[in-house]
């Protein structure tokens, strides 16, 4: 099948190179003038300026100066020229013995002629060859024919190999006729039948552990003006290299099942403790394996390598220290009851989770849950072996595995979600099943797993996911009476108030809050879970919603009455209030959320600490006055549910999805509230601390020891270790693309035209091409994949300009390809969207369930042809059926570019088309290196930085981690009220405590910057102990424009950031992450 798919992208490409380089016809005869018919593949002479000519024949989009030179000035960026492309050349490496190329060219003339007015222009094909001779340079070149030069240019390396540039060349500066100028579809091929030409990596030497890694994917040509490629490689050479304007590289996809456990691991099997036997011999068979593939490393052949051999040895060290934590896992669960019964638990929570998902797609109306709990489920060899990883962590939390960052490094797409949701859904059922174990918290409830998100899009489309899972475990705890815990198993959707409401009374009409934007906001809650995450079905707007705003409640039951979900509420908090006092068990939000943890007093409650706790409403602070009052009036003192409790064991798992955006000005302040969390979620067990877990899951990453270190102060492991090569880490390895065909990147960069133009082009081929097929009797079942293109833009206002496109020049532009082609219709109505930030909260599930529409037998109206948007898609999209992207100009990051092209190319090949702007130097150097940049993709991901601990980041937050502690720590610093003139009353030596745990951390991470980080935390507390003596109502935070603070009747220790202040002594204080720095406006006098 995928074959099919393959043939059928191939006819997106054939299309594209036939419009956009030509020709249609190999003696063909046009009626237009080639120079608009083909904007690429053609040489022009040197110093042929844009503003010399305007085509007369051009379709709604003409290349004028002007427009060109937006493209140029659009960067800030140098760019190249304008002049026009004049030569095309390829870089090549040889022996120092071989001295002899064969250099074929091929290109066509178009010769031009007038019949009764009309121009006509016929194509004539040009071939020639040349054996030269590349001892010496020839920089004067070689005259072929007509002023068509053939030029070359050798330096000699230090390793006795040599580099040979080779350029064909354009130098028609006196005819006069502009078309006659240029010649067309040019290829230059470089043949040597006799040694080859060898690889960069031999050529210059292997110095680095990657080019060892890479060493399978050897590099052979780069090109001047044009891309390179090669095939037929043997070993370290190559026979034969070709120019390509439009040069093509398919990246192989990776075997994540592998083979031999194709059966193996079923959930289901795993959820059963009569299959107790089998299970575990299934588990020593994969893990004894892995032993033998460890074994085979040390007999490779790059450990005879002593340059290599120190690499290897730290390898394979690695790989048998992760072995030894699996083994340890499995131990534990043959050993130890309750993990046993926990990691049963986890095997049925994921596989009913797995089956509401098919149950919630079924066709049949009268099926039921029961129908769906079949063997269908089974884990990938990498995911139960990251679960054994972390057993130990969770069973045994005195283990130096707790203090370990686990990084699960996977591709996107490859099921690193299920990997981490069953170590929750383990660690979710072992806290409940030992909670009579643990005499100094209460861990029948409380907050236990944190997950934290980086965009919105990530977060809706995880929490959903995520939802289910929880929806199942607590199916499975209702059903079994008490053994895990008398508390529900919950969720909560923590994020800015953008998405989801802070407060009740934010839905309610006052003088603040008009009926109008009351009913948005309570629209927007609703449009936040719009399915049962059960049964699949749709909310019903009117009666599956409820929200009760005097008692603080807001639930949602599925309208379906067969549904376990309508007579019970489903286990979700929207709501921050509501999180604040029912502490669901998985909290899961973005980063910059957490900034709150300073302001808000209630947040402690997510981090175990409460004072009373009521059956109905939930746990409190003693500082909750309003609320336990509140509680009392509904008589649940009187009826004894309202009654002092113990504090919630912290959250023992943290859990960060994309660690790779954790990075830059986001990462610095990120790294310093960790520090806060760390210690909020750190336990005190018989004098102990006991710190939460991390993990952390990424498919883009480098410098991982050093980010982990910056962000967490730990050391890290990450999982699968590598091997010695990269298409092998035993747990992942790549599938031969004649068995399997995957992704492929197309490269479009046209000097010859405006990016308007050139992207208009683009998406009229692929948007007419897939017109073409769609009842085509061999492919129309296969042409959904094909049918949406997402087209990626690296900027919202880059993007913007793609709107009138789509509307006008592209169905104009698909007509003249409907002529050309002879296709019976073109395609002119098109139905698009885009995914932006620009988009409210409530809108984006609408626009992801558009994305999932595939195209209907009949009727393809509802079905987008084009989704516009920008990196916000990067991470989170995740819609199988989608195979087609064009991506407009190279992303800032190849971490971005691999992680949005990866949204595409999941159930059946993919085909993204990367634009290149060729005036940008870096887009240019991009398309040039083409082949080699894509054989090596996750080698040029760049690597991250985060300097938490730098004079800045303190200035921005220390202190207010620093505060965070404090509050969390000691009950009378607490409430925004009182709790900053209280710290008088606080124990010095108590308070260095805390000191010293920060300057533990800075040690750590930034031992330079300790004594600064230790002074300016003195003068803060100084600072603030003084005001506390001085100002008699102060404050942590107040509202700027109330009249209480405006009449100075009360003070404040800290300022939101960016916020008006009274007060030079208030704090400048982040309310969010992401806003670190000021904007600065910029004024221009004129004289």
């Amino acid at each position: 099948m995928r074959l099919v798919y393959k043939d059928l992208r191939q006819k997106f490409i054939d299309s594209l190179r036939t419009d956009l380089i030509g020709p249609y016809e190999e003696d063909e005869e046009l009626r237009e003038s080639p120079t608009t018919s083909y904007i690429m593949g053609r040489l022009s002479p040197e110093g042929e300026d844009y503003s010399f000519f305007l085509d007369r024949d051009s379709f709604s989009e003409n290349d004028s100066e002007e427009g060109i030179i937006e493209d140029m000035e659009s960067d800030d960026t140098l760019y190249i020229s304008k002049n026009k492309q004049a030569s095309l050349g390829l870089r090549v490496f040889l022996s120092e013995e071989n001295d002899r190329i064969e250099v074929n060219m091929k290109w066509a003339d178009y010769i031009g002629r007038e019949e009764e007015g009309k121009y006509s222009f016929s194509r004539n094909p040009r071939e020639f060859q040349e054996n030269i001779n590349v001892k010496s340079s020839n920089i004067l070149g070689l005259h072929i024919e007509r002023d068509i030069y053939l030029s070359w240019i050798v330096h000699r390396l230090d390793t006795g190999y040599k580099m040979v540039s080779i350029y064909l060349e354009n130098r028609r500066h006196k005819v006069k006729d502009y078309v006659s100028k240029n010649i067309f579809q040019v290829e230059l091929e470089l043949v040597n039948n006799e040694l080859g030409f060898v690889s960069e990596n031999l050529a210059h030497g292997m110095k680095e552990e990657e080019d060892y890694f890479f060493n399978k994917k050897p590099i052979f040509a780069r090109g001047y003006g044009c891309a390179a490629r090669w095939d037929k490689v043997d070993g370290n050479t190559v026979k034969i290299v070709t120019s390509d304007f439009l040069p093509e590289k398919e990246i192989n996809g990776v075997d994540l099942n592998l083979d031999k456990y194709r059966g193996y691991f079923s959930m289901l099997k795993f959820s059963k403790s009569e299959n107790q036997e089998s299970t575990f011999s299934e588990l020593e068979d994969i893990l004894g394996d892995y032993a033998i593939w460890i074994s085979r490393l040390e007999a490779h052949e790059y450990m005879k390598d002593e340059t290599y051999k120190p690499v290897g040895k730290e390898k394979i060290k690695i790989c048998n220290e992760n072995l030894d934590r699996m083994i340890d896992g499995l131990r534990i669960i043959k050993e130890n009851k309750k993990a046993y019964q926990a990691f049963t638990f986890m095997n049925e929570a994921m596989h009913l989770s797995r089956a509401m998902n098919l149950f919630s797609k079924r066709e049949n109306i009268e099926d039921d849950l029961g129908d769906y709990l079949g063997d269908h489920s089974h884990w990938r060899p990498f995911q139960i072996a990251f679960i054994l990883l972390n057993i130990r962590s969770i069973v045994e939390p005195e283990s130096a595995d707790r203090d370990l960052l686990d990084l699960l490094f996977f591709p996107t797409g490859g099921g690193k979600t299920e990997a981490y949701l069953g170590i929750i859904a383990f660690l979710m059922a072992y806290r409940r099943l030992t909670s009579d174990e643990c005499h100094e918290y209460h861990k029948d409830g409380g907050v236990t797993v944190i997950i934290r998100y980086t965009l919105r899009l990530l977060t809706t489309q995880q929490r959903d996911r995520i939802l289910k899972l929880v929806s199942a475990c607590e199916m499975i705890r209702m059903r079994e009476e008490g053994l895990y815990g008398e508390k529900e198993f919950s969720i909560g959707f923590w994020v800015g108030s953008g998405v989801t409401v802070n407060k009740f009374k934010d839905l309610e009409v006052s003088q603040y809050n008009n009926q109008s934007q009351a009913n948005y906001k309570k629209r927007t809650l609703k449009s936040q879970i719009i399915k049962c995450p059960s049964c699949g079905e749709i909310l019903d707007e009117e009666k599956s919603y409820k929200i009760d705003i005097l008692n603080k409640s807001f639930t949602i039951k599925c309208p379906r009455e067969a549904c376990f979900f309508n007579k019970r509420p489903i286990p979700v908090y929207l709501i921050d209030e509501e999180i604040y006092s029912k502490t669901p068990t998985i909290i899961i939000g973005t980063v910059d959320k957490f900034a709150r943890i300073t302001f808000e007093e209630r947040v402690h409650l997510l981090f175990g600490k409460r004072d009373v706790e009521c059956l109905d409403c939930g746990s409190f602070l003693s500082t909750d006055e309003e609320e336990i009052t509140n509680c009392a009036h509904r008589g649940h003192l009187f009826e004894q549910k309202q009654k002092p409790c113990k504090n919630f064991y912290p959250p023992e798992l943290i859990l960060q999805d994309e660690l790779h955006l954790i990075t830059g000005p986001l990462g610095t302040i990120y790294g310093n509230y960790e520090m806060a969390i760390d210690a909020l979620c750190t336990a005190d067990i018989g004098g102990k601390r006991i710190r939460p877990k991390y993990i952390a899951s990424t498919a883009t990453i480098k410098n991982a020891e050093e980010q982990v270190k910056a962000l967490y102060s730990r050391a890290h492991n990450q999982f699968p270790p590598s091997g010695h090569d990269s298409d092998d880490s035993f747990f992942s390895k790549e599938i031969s693309l004649d068995d399997y065909p995957f992704r492929l990147y197309l490269g479009v960069s046209s000097p010859f035209a405006s990016m308007k133009t050139t992207i208009l082009r683009v998406y009229a081929v692929l948007l007419q091409t897939a017109y073409r097929y769609k009842e085509d009797p061999i492919y129309k079942d296969y042409i959904d994949a094909y049918w949406t293109l997402i087209g990626y833009y690296n900027s919202k206002r880059e993007l913007g300009g793609a709107v009138r496109l789509i509307q006008d020049d592209i169905p104009d532009r698909s007509k003249v390809l409907k002529e050309k082609n002879k296709d019976e219709w073109a395609r002119i109505f098109l139905n698009y969207d885009e995914i932006t930030s620009r988009k409210k909260g409530w809108e984006i599930p609408q626009v992801l369930e558009k994305l999932e529409r595939g195209i209907n037998l009949g009727s393809d109206k509802e079905v987008l042809d084009i989704a516009v948007a920008t990196n916000m898609i990067q991470v989170g999209m995740d819609v199988d059926r989608l195979g087609l992207m064009a991506v407009t100009g190279q992303p800032k990051t190849t971490a971005e570019y691999i992680q949005a092209t990866s949204r595409v190319g999941r159930q059946s090949p993919g085909l993204v088309v990367t634009i290149y702007n060729p005036y940008r130097a870096r887009d240019l150097s991009h398309y040039e290196n083409f082949t080699a940049y894509h054989s090596h993709l996750y080698r040029y991901v760049e690597g991250t930085s985060a300097t938490p601990f730098s004079a800045r980041a303190r200035e921005r937050a220390l202190h207010a981690s620093f505060i965070a502690m404090l509050r969390n720590e000691f009950e009378e610093l607490r409430t925004n009220k009182f709790g900053a003139r209280n710290i008088e009353n606080i124990d010095k030596e108590k308070i260095d405590i805390i000191i010293e745990k920060i300057l533990e951390r800075v040690k750590i991470v930034d031992p330079n910057n300790l004594e600064k980080a230790k002074e300016e935390l003195v003068y803060f507390l100084d600072e603030w102990k003084k005001l506390s003596r001085s100002e008699d109502n102060l404050y942590y935070d107040f509202y700027y424009n109330s009249i209480a603070y405006k009449t100075n009747r009360v003070q404040r220790l800290l300022r939101p950031y960016g916020s008006y202040g009274k007060h030079n002594y208030e704090k400048e204080t982040l309310n969010s992450m992401r806003n670190v720095q000021k904007e600065a406006g910029l004024y221009l006098w004129r004289d």
